[in-house]
């Protein structure tokens, strides 16, 4: 079975990651609390930040590509639309794995639960934003 990805709409939804983060984790919403459950200064994170933004360039455009691929399997598998095909995966891959393990980690490192509900969530708008621009753009 081949799975032909529309790359620009894997592209977009990287770049997607970038604008949820900006937004998700501005000081009006959750930069305070995730510094303060993570532990890092203002001064840290900003030493770091351009390692961090190599870092998740790669890794966003590793996930839009594995939503955008796993949607054209399911779709393949099961049928279906593009759009529903491409949310499905999106939120089942959060559930099933980004989430499954962020909760893990948390829980083993003793991490506050706010920070579980502050990370988790980011990654969920996230890949929901990822998986709606490869639905209607048929990533796949």
């Amino acid at each position: 079975m081949e799975v032909e990805i529309n790359w620009l709409a894997v592209i977009l939804a990287a770049i997607s990651n970038f604008v949820v983060a900006a937004v998700w984790y501005s000081p009006p919403l959750f930069m305070r609390p995730w510094l303060a459950d993570t532990g890092v200064s203002h001064e840290k994170f900003a030493s770091g930040f351009g390692k961090s933004l190599g870092v998740s360039v790669v890794t966003a455009f590793l996930l839009a590509f594995t939503i955008a691929y796993v949607a054209g399997l399911g779709r393949e598998v099961y049928g279906g639309g593009t759009f529903t095909a491409a949310m499905f995966s999106a939120l089942g891959l959060w559930l099933g794995i980004a989430f499954a393990v962020a909760l893990a980690a948390n829980v083993f490192e003793g991490r506050p639960v706010r920070l579980t509900v502050v990370q988790a969530g980011g990654t969920l708008v996230t890949m929901a934003v990822m998986g709606l621009i490869i639905g209607l753009l048929g990533g796949f």
